[in-house]
């Protein structure tokens, strides 16, 4: 088993080779879509983090670039220590360049004129340009003179002047990368330049609005299609934190974003089936089939995580950060020993996202049944509680948290309900399930105290 996910390496040949999520035909769809553009675009791929996103694109980049496009990744997150947003950008395409010059595609003076040419796009610094920034006059194309005037008072003939100069190298700017894209397309045989830039919502603000600029300004040309990742919750929120609580974040996208796409998110049980076997739990399981009590350990793990991951909408991400503490939690038990998967799962994730319910009956003393009625409370939860697994972890909890067998007040309630049998059923037949597997618990000598697992889980996530 593994303790920790690598990245997923994108097989060029067979890019979808590990997309366990369904998303080749997506990528298909919307690939279609751009090579048919015969305009500048941009692309918001929308979706919280954690579900997978960047996988998504490098398959799709890889995908695309199989098919007569010519592709450059930046991931913004990475980046965002640059000044300007503009100079990571060049650095890629540089990178392009220097993988199409083995080709001989594109002559060395096409890509040193760009280079030249951002650079001083790049590092040209105009006090006025600052100021609109600040005030949200965001938008080149709509000031006036008469804004620059009250931006900078007496300044403003020098200011305009430097305005001017920086307008006329932003369209030198543009009208070489119009060259360097045709050159592109006639020598390379190459249909696009897509530009994918991933993380952008977790860049620090500034520089994610300086590079959506940047997109919407300078690199507005025919043949350049942007795709943009976003975490659109977490961009609004970035942008609030520059203009303020009452900024319409949403519209302001739009003059950026030409279309938006909501990337599907998976169902919780192909997510826990696709970690279960990235991180080599089904031949680890597979081995321990061979004992009856045993068999039903997967199933009962699959079952519990994809309730929870449900029920708390957890990321994917976040899922695989569980998943190291199980495989450890699991890795640290001894082989020939009961793992308590259900629990396991359970515990972690309440010790995550339930904080107070795991404190109360890990530090407090509360009852086994507040966890079972939180877990009824959410979405899908009575489902759950009452279903086969839920009755078993009922079980086990009770046993783990009981001092004794004989004397828990918990299970002496349950078998008071079973023989006074009244009541609704479903609530009677919980308690004849719960207290027939205590039973066999009992008999068969499985089950440990609640602290056996609790103290791995905490030594683990202090």
């Amino acid at each position: 088993m593994k303790v920790k996910l690598s990245a997923i390496e994108v097989n060029n040949n067979d890019p979808f080779k590990q997309d366990a999520y369904g998303r080749k035909e997506l990528a298909i769809a919307l690939s279609g879509f751009v090579k048919g553009l015969d305009t500048s675009f941009v692309i918001g791929i929308n979706s919280p983090w954690g579900s997978g996103k960047t996988t998504f694109l490098k398959m799709w980049k890889s995908y695309l670039e199989a098919n007569e496009c010519s592709c450059i990744y930046l991931n913004a997150w990475e980046t965002d220590f640059t000044s300007d947003p503009l100079i990571s950008l060049l650095s890629e395409i540089n990178s392009l360049y220097e993988l199409l010059d083995e080709k001989k595609i594109i002559q060395e003076k096409h890509i040193n004129r760009l280079k030249a040419t951002g650079s001083a796009l790049a590092k040209r610094s105009i006090p006025v340009a600052a100021k609109i920034l600040t005030a949200g006059m965001l938008d080149l194309d709509e000031i006036q003179e008469s804004a620059l005037v009250e931006a900078v008072g007496d300044g403003i003939r020098d200011a305009v002047s430097a305005f001017d100069k920086q307008k006329n190298l932003i369209n030198e700017f543009r009208s070489r990368l119009s060259d360097f894209v045709q050159k592109l397309k006639q020598q390379g045989n190459f249909n696009k330049l897509i530009i994918f830039v991933d993380e952008l919502d977790r860049c620090r603000p500034s520089y994610s609005v300086e590079l959506l600029e940047r997109v919407k300004h300078i690199f507005n040309i025919e043949d350049i299609v942007f795709i943009l990742a976003i975490d659109k919750d977490q961009l609004n929120s970035s942008l609030k934190a520059i203009y303020g609580s009452e900024f319409n974040a949403n519209e302001y996208l739009k003059r950026f974003i030409d279309m938006e796409y909501h990337l599907p998110y998976p169902d919780g049980k192909t997510i826990a089936n696709n970690l279960i076997n990235r991180f080599g739990y089904n031949q680890f399981f597979s081995s321990r089939k061979k004992y009856q009590e045993l068999q039903y350990e997967e199933s009962g793990l699959i079952k519990t995580l994809t309730y929870l991951t449900v029920a708390f909408n957890i990321s994917i991400r976040s899922q695989e950060q569980y998943f190291t503490i199980f495989t450890i939690v699991i890795k640290s038990t001894p082989v020939d020993s009961y793992l308590y998967p259900e629990v396991v799962v359970l515990l972690v994730i309440l010790k995550f996202e339930a904080a107070s319910i795991y404190r109360n009956i890990i530090y407090f003393g509360a009852p086994v049944s507040s966890v079972i009625s939180y877990l009824s409370s959410l979405p899908g939860g009575k489902d759950f509680v009452f279903s086969s697994v839920g009755n078993l972890i009922y079980a086990r909890l009770l046993m783990m948290a009981s001092n004794s067998y004989r004397n828990s007040n918990e299970i002496d309630e349950l078998n008071s309900l079973v023989k006074e049998n009244k009541g609704d059923q479903i609530y009677i037949d919980q308690a004849k399930n719960v207290l027939s597997l205590i039973d066999n618990f009992q008999f068969n000598h499985s089950f440990v105290e609640l602290s056996y697992i609790t103290n791995k889980i905490d030594l683990l996530t202090k």
